[in-house]
């Protein structure tokens, strides 16, 4: 369905973004800027055709005078990703004039550079200006681990993104995973962290014009701030600084005052979470933006290994001998106080931070089956209509077993794909049926088992003999439509049929990434019809 709002949001967008272009650039506004450095991204297809896969291009407060420097191939030949693609990337510094070019270029959505045509993402639009801290918080701004470093301060971007990663029509998960890997090998820009600007085009503008510093005082309730500015910073009439501390998300302590400082104590009261941020009153440009935690207080563990002592001995499961030399750790300590006003809510906070970040489980003890299936059935149809697969992984598999989960799913159409195990030691000495007479009465309890089947598509495949590889763990996949969302996968902790025999847990897994593409080489070294259990519903006579 076709919306205009959304149309009018990107024209509006690519508006504000045009103009922002015209701010940020001006010398005296952030830098005083002299020329651009590009680092561009691409990929070949069948030596032919160039597509755009990243890049960035920073403003430069100087001009490179090194002709080994001015234009680079970071890659020394171009990698090979696949029989068709292979990846490239180069740096090359470009005027003021050209930057503008490109950013003129990309507003049309088309980039030519160096008399190579790029194809770029269909549905490329621009953002208005956006602020990146350098500092904010424990872990950082994630989109810093695309962008250059700036010693001085924070920066700005102009950022060309693309809506979806069309690169997912040519490349599998795993061949997008060793293109991020390689472009690391060259350049620090972590796709691989940051797979959603994949795709973008980002221009960066350093703030170099201004100099801020805080730190806080010995009794922690005091704040220690100082502000510089360069002679040709354009906005000094203009200026505003605001500091806010808080905790548990109230705030403790508020302050906002004009122009430059130097060497200011304020009190605060309280240290917690300290945002220090210096803006435009004027135009809204901020200069800096921060949000630090300052060190009260560590632990350490200090070990020492007493000299010529006796170590552990003991043989291991391979027959081996093992030594352990052993430590003493009764040295460590605490600096400082351990108990502040707020050390309770802190660690209330941290255990609350865990418990969101778990992931759903449940705890199934013996004689709970039925709960534990609703549990699977309820977690699988709560995602049916947004997902466009659900996988099956366990050794022990069965008709029965897929009956009791997947076809309790209410989404009509939803592709199924099973994967079980067939390699028994009693059949290699004659016990056991072969897999082909395993295979044949599966099946029949499938088409005997159900009148119809209708709304199924699924596809049920069995490690045998010599085909696949052997695997333990049992997981059930939900597998979302938007391929740049994770799937939801459980680790169901023993087979389904043993579910609610004793006691187990169905837990959500976090990063699942690595099981994914696990699942997926196992699927594809089972495509023979040989390995295949039953297909639905084509195997409906």
């Amino acid at each position: 369905m076709k919306r205009k709002d959304l149309d009018d949001e990107r024209s509006a967008k690519k508006q504000i973004g045009i103009n922002d272009y015209e701010l940020l650039s001006k010398n005296g506004n952030l830098g005083l800027y002299e020329e651009c450095e590009l680092t561009h991204i691409y990929l070949i297809e069948n030596k032919a055709i160039f597509y755009h896969y990243f890049a960035l291009l920073s403003f430069e407060e100087f001009t490179e005078v090194d002709d080994n420097l001015k234009e680079k191939h970071l890659t020394k030949s171009l990698v090979s990703i696949n029989k068709n693609f292979k990846l490239g990337i180069f740096r090359i510094r470009v005027s003021l004039k050209d930057s503008k070019d490109i950013f003129d270029q990309l507003c049309n959505g088309q980039l030519c550079f160096n008399k190579v045509d790029f194809v770029l993402p269909e549905d490329l639009q621009l953002l208005p200006k956006t602020h990146v801290p350098s500092l904010w918080g424990y872990n950082g701004v994630m989109i810093n681990k695309v962008l250059k470093p700036n010693i001085w301060s924070d920066r700005y971007i102009l950022e060309f993104i693309s809506i979806r990663n069309n690169m997912n029509d040519f490349f599998s998960s795993a061949e997008l995973g060793k293109i991020n890997s390689e472009i690391q090998k060259s350049v620090p820009i972590d796709l691989a962290s940051v797979y959603d600007r994949i795709g973008s085009f980002i221009f960066q503008f350093p703030i170099t014009l201004i100099s801020a510093h805080s730190g806080i005082s010995k009794d922690w309730c005091h704040a220690n701030l100082s502000l510089e500015l360069h002679p040709e910073f354009l906005a000094k009439d203009d200026l505003c600084s605001t500091v806010k501390t808080g905790v548990d998300d109230v705030i403790t302590g508020f302050h906002s005052f004009d122009g430059a400082f130097k060497d200011v104590a304020l009190n605060v009261g309280d240290p917690n979470n300290f945002q220090f941020t210096v803006y435009n009153k004027k135009n809204g440009l901020i200069y800096k933006s921060s949000m630090v935690n300052f060190v009260r207080d560590f632990v350490f563990n200090m070990g020492i290994g007493a000299q010529n002592s006796e170590p552990r001995i003991f043989t291991d499961s391979d027959g081996k001998k093992q030594e352990v030399t052993l430590f003493s750790y009764s040295l460590g300590g605490r600096t400082g106080k351990s108990q502040y006003y707020d050390t309770r809510t802190k660690k209330r906070i941290s255990q609350n931070e865990i418990i969101s970040k778990s992931g759903r489980f449940l705890n199934v003890k013996e004689g709970e089956r039925v709960e534990a299936l609703n549990f699977i059935r309820s977690k699988i149809n709560e995602r049916a209509a947004s997902c466009s697969e659900v996988w099956l992984w366990d050794p022990f598999l069965r008709q029965a077993d897929i009956f009791d989960t997947l076809y309790s799913i209410g989404c009509s159409g939803i592709v199924m794909k099973c994967i079980t195990s067939y390699k028994d030691k009693k059949r290699q000495e004659g016990d056991a049926e072969s897999f082909s007479v395993f295979k044949q009465k599966e099946k029949v309890k499938f088409l005997n088992n159900s009148e119809n089947h209708l709304g199924i598509n699924l596809e049920f495949r069995a490690v045998h003999d010599n085909y696949g590889f052997d695997f333990h763990d049992r997981f059930l996949f939900i597998i979302p439509n938007d391929a740049d969302e994770i799937p939801t996968v459980y680790s169901l902790g023993t087979s389904v049929n043993g579910i609610g025999k004793s006691h187990h847990l169905i837990q959500q897994t976090l990063d699942p990434r690595n099981i994914i593409e696990t699942f997926k080489e196992l699927w594809d070294l089972l495509s023979d019809e040989e390995s295949i259990i039953i297909k639905l519903p084509e195997d409906i006579k």
